[in-house]
Order: C-alpha cells, then sequence, then structure tokens
C-alpha cells in the first residue's frame, strides 16, 4: 500500500513538470540596448533596455530597475526605482535597430525636472536577484527645459563688418543665477549720428536662432544676440559717428530701459561737392621790391574725397603752366576752402620749386581734414600778397 502511494506521488509530480507549473526563471546572462527617447504621440519619455540569456536569446523577468538623468550641467533632474513584470517586455522596431525584444519604462514628462540643458545622460541599474547590470546612455536635445527668467541685460556693442558690408548690434541676457539666458524678443533700434540725423529706425523681431558665442580678445566668449542691419538701410549723413539706441521688449512689454552704445566712425556718409575759379587764372607772383617776377596760369583743378575711409581727407591737385619768369626762384600763391555758408575751413599756400617759363606742373599738396560730409565747398586761388 506504500510503494503505491509512493508511485502516485511520483507520478503526480511528473504530471506538474511537464506541465510547466514548476518551471523555472530564465537565467538573465547580460543587459544591453539601453536606450531613452522622447514619445511626441503621447507626451512622455521611455527607458528602453534588453535582458539575454546565455544564448545570446532576448528574454523577460521581473526586476528592479534603478532610473537616474543627469543633464549637461551636472543637475539630477529625475531619480526613481521602478519594478518591472515579465509582460513590460514586448516588441521594437526601428530602422536603425530592426526589431528587438526590450523593457519599456514609461516616464511622464512632468516628473523630470526642467532644468536649463536639454541634454544628458541616464543612467540605469537592472537587479534581478543578487545580479546587478548597469548601463547607460547619451541624452541629447530631449529633456524638459525650464524657461528662463531674464534679470539683467550686459555686453552690447555696435559694429560694421567689413566682410559683408553690414552692421551688427550685439547684446546678452543674463537669468536671475547670472548665467547667459536667450529668448525670443523685439528690439526697437534707432541710430542718430553726430550731427543729430536719424540715420536708422526699426522694430527688428529676435529668434532664439539670432543668439550663438562670440569670442573676441577683449571680453573672451560669450553668449550673445546679434541683430544684423544692411549698410543700405542706413542713410547716408553728415557724420561718421554717432550713437546708437535700442530697448528690449517682450510682449508688447519692455525689459530694459533704453540702452545706448557708440557708433565710431563706422556710419556711411554723403560725398562732398568742391567748386573750383573759373580757369584758366593767371595768378603773379611778385619779387620783393613789387615787381612781377613769373606768372603763373591755372589750368585745371581736381579733388578726391574717399569717405569711406576712417578719418577721410580732401586732397586737391591743382595743374597749369609757367608763362614767365627765371627758374631761380620757386613761384607760390595761396588758397583758400570756404564752406557752404562763407566760412573760412582752412587757409595755405602752394609752392612750386624752381620752373623755367614753359614748363607745365601737378601739384597735390593741398591735404584737408576738417570736412563735414554732404557739405558744399569753394576752393579759390588768389595771388601771395604777403
Amino acid at each position: 500500500m506504500r510503494l503505491r502511494k509512493a508511485l502516485l506521488a511520483c507520478v503526480f509530480l511528473a504530471a506538474l513538470l511537464l506541465s510547466g507549473c514548476g518551471k523555472a526563471e530564465p537565467k538573465v546572462a547580460s543587459m544591453r540596448n539601453c536606450g531613452f527617447q522622447y514619445n511626441e504621440e503621447t507626451g512622455d519619455y521611455s527607458v528602453f533596455f534588453g535582458l539575454y540569456d546565455e544564448k545570446n536569446k532576448p528574454v523577460s523577468a521581473e526586476v528592479d530597475a534603478g532610473i537616474k538623468i543627469v543633464n549637461a550641467d551636472g543637475v539630477k533632474v529625475y531619480s526613481a526605482i521602478k519594478t518591472l513584470a515579465a509582460d513590460d517586455f514586448g516588441d521594437y522596431t526601428s530602422e536603425a535597430e530592426g526589431n528587438r525584444y526590450l523593457a519599456n519604462i514609461r516616464i511622464p514628462a512632468d516628473k523630470i525636472a526642467a532644468a536649463k540643458s536639454a541634454d544628458g545622460e541616464l543612467q540605469l541599474t537592472v537587479y534581478m536577484g543578487s545580479e546587478v547590470y548597469e548601463a547607460g546612455c547619451e541624452i541629447y536635445g530631449i529633456l524638459p527645459l525650464k524657461e528662463s527668467q531674464i534679470a539683467t541685460m550686459k555686453g552690447w556693442i555696435f559694429q560694421k563688418n567689413l566682410g559683408t558690408n553690414d552692421y551688427s548690434l550685439f547684446f546678452g541676457l543674463l537669468d536671475e543665477d547670472g548665467d547667459p539666458a536667450d529668448a525670443e524678443l523685439d528690439v526697437d533700434i534707432r541710430i542718430v549720428n553726430d550731427k543729430n540725423e536719424e540715420v536708422y529706425a526699426a522694430e527688428r523681431a529676435v529668434s532664439l536662432d539670432d543668439f550663438g558665442y562670440y569670442t573676441s580678445e577683449l571680453a573672451g566668449e560669450r553668449y550673445l544676440a546679434e541683430i544684423r542691419i544692411p549698410a543700405k538701410d542706413i542713410a547716408e549723413g553728415k557724420a561718421s559717428s554717432g550713437t546708437v539706441y535700442f530697448t528690449v521688449y517682450k510682449d508688447g512689454i519692455m525689459w530694459f530701459k533704453e540702452s545706448d552704445c557708440p557708433a565710431l566712425y563706422c556710419l556711411p556718409t554723403q560725398d562732398i561737392q568742391i567748386k573750383f575759379d573759373e580757369f584758366p587764372l593767371n595768378l603773379n607772383v611778385m619779387d620783393y621790391r613789387g615787381g612781377v617776377a613769373s606768372v603763373i596760369q591755372i589750368q585745371g583743378a581736381e579733388y578726391e574725397f574717399d569717405k569711406n575711409d576712417l578719418l577721410p581727407a580732401l586732397s586737391i591737385t591743382i595743374f597749369g603752366e609757367k608763362l614767365s619768369g627765371s627758374g631761380g626762384i620757386y613761384d607760390s600763391f595761396n588758397y583758400k576752402l570756404l564752406d557752404s555758408e562763407g566760412y573760412v575751413v582752412q587757409t595755405g599756400e602752394i609752392f612750386l620749386d624752381y620752373l623755367n617759363a614753359g614748363d607745365r606742373f601737378r601739384d597735390d599738396s593741398v591735404f584737408i581734414y576738417d570736412i563735414t560730409p554732404g557739405e558744399t565747398y569753394t576752393f579759390q586761388i588768389y595771388e601771395y600778397n604777403g
């Protein structure tokens, strides 16, 4: 009787084993395929990983997963331990990796702290009994961003860009922690030259794409907004220097009071006009006794003025002929430059060295620096009467 009961017990145990009720958990040998993604359709995040047995086949198991996310600034933005069941594993397909059997841990977006960097690192630790598996992956541009609270503005400067024939207005924003920040905003800009002429006025929109890092020898690397202004949009005026005034707005509300910075020797200027005497003009050169030593005929004059020079100068060239007189002395005569209101800008004397009668000359010795762009001048030549 006892032998029969023992046989029945063995048969019952064998039936249980064959039916699967006594099947052991799969042996996990490794963890791979750690990944992190943002799910646009559901507005949450997924942490993926795969478990594999000794034959490199994907398996599922009940595990605990320790998840830690640290952003690029070293700030921990998420930390939790999740318990996974076997049915948390499933097939997932991607173009890069094809079909894979992975665990998918969903994390609501509001559970990850918003911070100043959207980049970071996932650190994953999986616990299965006494076994511990660790993995991680980089995160690029998908972590929640904290909206910066702009506290101050600094680092503004205005410059001309010779290579692109335009101008740049730079300024920087700082948040409440003193760190560089950016924002979409509007800027009212006006430029007034040193002759009190407003040569530019506009409202410009600034996007996040207008912010970037710029380096200079004096200030080092800075994170600034750049507003480009084409040279053709700035009116030509009567002064190459002036002041740039700008006000920063957000949603129609002024953030900061109007700021300003200098525009030095870079603003577009108007051309000048020069009126000359009627030529030919005969000038008597007197000797020390008051007699006529020679006669100089001025046959023409021309001028050059490069308004784009840093300090533009007026250059005048006079040409003509010595009609009479010996070559043993130098000949001289005077000149005078008058502005449009008749005020004297500069006077001087021109010397011609040892010309003989019949010699032709070209003199380019007259340079005048105190020139106002857009002005009309009169250049007069007259006999020396000293």
